[in-house]
């Protein structure tokens, strides 16, 4: 099983993306509850295939099986957004927001999802939305969670 999910990995680096695909299914089909399987297939769907409804459905097994593991809370909100599904987008979001440690600094709360990137006005991009370094905690998180629920933010 790891095999195949090893092999899976090596895949979606070198950006082969159906070969991906199609091996960290193998390793689901030998252990359904490899939650690192469902969690990178699921990313494969949304980043790289953007095949969405597939993307929510394996982000949410993965949820299912272990669900303090904010990963999968945090891409499954961007394939919900890729989606138009704002409200959904911004529940997932939040509960990332909620799963992940307080006392890490911005840079450390996004490891492993889709990096930030800065702009010039000091916003951070991230998946479809604006967000500012510190969304994690205080007000200014509760209001941009306000704005993901009306939808995306205008681009600047």
């Amino acid at each position: 099983m790891e095999a195949w999910f090893g092999r899976g990995f090596a895949h979606q680096i070198l950006g082969q993306y159906h070969e991906a695909v199609a091996d960290y299914s193998g390793a689901i089909k030998l252990d359904p509850k490899h939650v690192n399987a469902w969690y990178n297939r699921g990313l494969v769907y949304c980043d790289r295939l953007s095949r969405y409804d597939d993307a929510v459905a394996d982000f949410a097994q993965a949820i299912a099986l272990d669900p303090k593991y904010a990963r999968p809370w945090y891409n499954r909100g961007v394939a919900y957004a890729k989606l138009g599904q704002y409200d959904k987008a911004a529940d997932d979001y939040e509960t990332f927001l909620k799963l992940v440690p307080a006392h890490a600094g911005p840079t450390t709360h996004w490891r492993g999802c889709w990096p930030p990137a800065r702009t010039r006005n000091g916003l951070t991009r991230i998946g479809p939305f604006d967000w500012r370094e510190s969304c994690a905690t205080g007000a200014e998180g509760r209001e941009l969670l306000a704005h993901a629920r009306r939808g995306p933010l205008p681009r600047r």
